[in-house]
């Protein structure tokens, strides 16, 4: 590094000396400021194995919280970043690490000009991984699944006086979320900027805006956010990491995320080199390293629970018919907190995101096969993942076909016939089948195999088809089946028996005229007995249609109708 810059260092150092000196025992055991000290605890887990000196930014891998990042030979050319997997204890809290490190990604600062990863390390959009890099005052970008650095930023041509010591972004639920923060070690000076795609990958990052200067004697590292509702917060916070000062500073922060300075205070001291920050996405502990004095620690006692989240619809093994398009809605809650935001994910990919409840987004177009729902809760800077939802599209629509009457039937006109189906649904269940004629439509519903329904059709020739709906509303429609129902003439009447036990008697009489409806139990005497009087014909065309009980069994039964003078 440059001579100016390590005069610079050495002076944080000499100070953290002095009060070693002072306070040997307090130079051991870190401390909590007293107005915390109740409410959070600190922690060492020990050096990383095998993890060159000096330790720089860390963070925890993307997807993989067991796995934490970590900088090493920091601020050199051969700055590295290195994996290393933590121990967990009771309730998910970082206890340890296992294992030695592993080489991850390099970690350099511009070419020719010496420098490599300082104070800061995180996951950008797209989860390319940032890194600061100190004496050269540059940020480096890493696409996702490749080592070497694919962009590195001169700092200087954005407005940042160097050089910087960490970078943040800052958290979803948090003021200013999303925008990126640039930590100048050198200056004090806290920059605003954002980010946007340059069509390779990687990112831009726009000209500095909206500087805070912060207390000199300040040498800015990491940064950590806190949710206002955590003990001792009661507003958006951040905590910095002071190298200079060997302690970590807390801030309130305004509107956009950066800190207000009048509202400092110490939060832990007696730290050698304090440097990177990062948020354990399992437990909201806040994890930091020091530069020179090649630990990690851990801080607990982060109130604000994590958000919770489940998928109310569409149910597990939903099936929908291809191409598919449905609504997903989820349930999100935050303690001590609320929720900034729901992402909605099919198959991994983003179809969605809601910021006020009901929580809900579209799925459009999803093909055939079995897909995997997810829901993200976003809060206070914590986030959550569903359980997974599977959902079935299928691109088989039910079967069905007529299985009574059969093809070409003849019956006589009044009779009573027996409309049955059968019927399938391969991606599920079918929930109806509706009969329909040519003539009239829509006949009725059944629900329960084989979907009888008794029927007298129309005097012709009827075309009937069966319609099957299943349980995601795919239906299919029969072969068309012939029906033949004659017509009865004129001055006949006909008998047809009815499931029910009934006996229908139909008869067509003359245009306007009347009748009397009679029965004999034998055609040897003259004694016809009259069970329905004055029934007029209005058309020819209409039949007069009569019930009677069945008769007696070994018994006989003659009808007839007389006209009326």
């Amino acid at each position: 590094m440059r001579i100016p810059d390590l005069v610079w260092r050495i002076r944080g150092v000499i100070g953290w000396l002095a009060v070693a000196l002072a306070f040997p025992f307090h130079g051991l055991a870190q401390t909590l400021d007293p107005y915390y000290a109740a409410s959070y605890n600190i922690r060492g887990i020990g050096v990383v194995p095998d993890l060159p000196s000096e330790y720089g930014g860390l963070t925890f891998k993307a997807g993989d919280a067991n796995t934490l990042l970590i900088g090493g030979a920091a601020e050199t050319d051969s700055a590295k970043i290195y994996s290393i997997t933590v121990v967990r204890g009771a309730n998910g809290h970082i206890t340890g690490l296992s294992g030695s490190a592993a080489y991850f990604a390099e970690a350099q600062g511009l070419p020719g000009q010496g420098g490599g990863i300082d104070g800061g390390l995180i996951y950008g959009p797209g989860n390319v991984l940032f890194y600061a890099s100190y004496s050269d005052n540059s940020i480096g970008q890493i696409k996702p699944g490749q080592s070497s650095v694919a962009k590195q930023t001169d700092l200087s041509t954005i407005g940042v006086e160097g050089s910087t010591g960490s970078l943040v972004i800052v958290p979803p639920g948090m003021p200013g979320a999303g925008r990126l923060k640039i930590l100048s070690y050198k200056v004090s000076t806290w920059y605003d900027t954002t980010l946007s795609p340059d069509g390779s990958g990687t990112y831009n990052l726009a000209p500095v805006s909206a500087s805070v200067q912060l207390d000199m004697g300040l040498g800015l590292e990491g940064a950590f956010y806190v949710a206002a509702g955590n003990p001792k917060f009661p507003n958006p916070s951040v905590l910095v990491s002071d190298y200079s000062g060997s302690r970590i500073v807390s801030f309130e922060v305004n509107g956009n995320g950066d800190p207000l300075p009048n509202t400092q205070r110490d939060f832990a001291t007696d730290l050698s080199g304090v440097e990177g920050a990062a948020v354990d996405p399992l437990t909201g502990d806040f994890v930091f390293s020091t530069f020179n004095g090649g630990q990690v620690y851990v801080v607990g006692g982060f109130g604000v629970a994590k958000p919770t989240v489940a998928i109310t619809a569409p149910a597990n093994n939903a099936t929908f018919i291809a191409p598919a398009s449905f609504s997903v809605y989820a349930d999100a809650a935050q303690t001590g907190g609320a929720i900034s935001k729901v992402d909605f994910y099919l198959d991994a990919v983003l179809v969605g995101t809601a910021n006020t409840a009901p929580y809900n987004a579209g799925v459009n177009n999803a093909g055939a096969g079995t897909h995997a729902l997810t829901a993200v809760a976003v809060g206070n800077g914590l986030s959550t993942t569903s359980a997974v939802v599977h959902v079935i599209v299928t691109s088989v629509p039910p079967s069905v076909a007529v299985r009574t009457p059969g093809n070409n039937s003849i019956y006589s006109e009044c009779a009573e016939v027996q409309l049955t189906a059968t019927a399938g649904a391969p991606a599920g269940s079918v929930t109806n089948v509706a009969y329909y004629l040519s003539t009239t439509g829509w006949l009725a519903s059944r629900t329960q195999p084989p979907y009888l329904l008794l029927a007298s059709l129309p005097a012709g020739t009827n075309y009937l088809t069966a319609v099957a709906t299943d349980n995601i509303g795919a239906s299919a429609t029969s072969s068309v089946v012939r029906v033949v129902f004659k017509a009865t003439p004129t001055n006949t009447m006909s008998a047809n028996l009815l499931v029910s036990g009934e006996l229908r008697l139909c008869f067509r009489g003359l245009v306007n005229s009347n009748y009397v409806f009679e029965s004999t139990g034998s055609l040897s005497h003259s004694t016809w007995t009259p069970f329905v009087t004055n029934s007029a014909s209005a058309a020819q065309s209409d039949l007069i249609s009569l019930l009677q009980s069945i008769p007696p069994p070994n018994s006989t039964k003659f009808y007839r109708a007389r006209r009326l003078p």
